[in-house]
C-alpha cells in the first residue's frame, strides 16, 4: 500500500482518526504496530494491505490511501485480529466505520 499523508489538523491522524475513533469507539493511537492482527488475519494475504497497515495509515492521516484500500471491503469482520491484539483494538469496528466514511 502506498501511503500519501495529508493531515487536516495538528493531532496525530488528523480528521480521519478523529472520525473513526468517534464512530467506532476505538482509540487509534493505542496501536503498537505489533502486527499480530495482520499475522492472524485470513483476508490480509488476499488484499493489498493488512489491518496493521490500515491502522498505521489512519495514524499518519493517509485518508485517501486508507479509504481506497481493498482491505476495508474484503474484511470478514471475523474478529481474529481483536482476539490477538494486546491493546484490544476492535478492528472490525474500525473497518465498519471506514466503510461508512468511504
Amino acid at each position: 500500500m502506498t501511503i500519501k499523508v495529508t493531515k487536516s489538523n495538528n493531532k496525530p491522524g488528523g480528521a480521519l482518526a478523529e472520525r473513526v475513533s468517534a464512530m467506532s469507539g476505538v482509540s487509534i493511537d493505542t496501536c503498537l504496530q505489533c502486527r499480530r492482527c495482520s499475522n492472524g488475519c485470513p483476508v490480509a494475504q488476499h488484499t493489498t494491505s493488512s489491518p496493521s497497515e490500515i491502522l498505521r495509515g489512519i495514524q499518519l492521516g493517509a485518508s485517501e490511501s486508507v479509504l481506497n484500500s481493498d482491505f476495508i471491503w474484503n474484511c470478514a469482520s471475523c474478529s481474529t485480529c481483536y482476539t490477538r491484539c494486546p491493546m484490544k483494538i476492535n478492528m472490525a469496528g474500525v473497518v465498519d466505520s471506514l466503510r461508512v466514511i468511504a
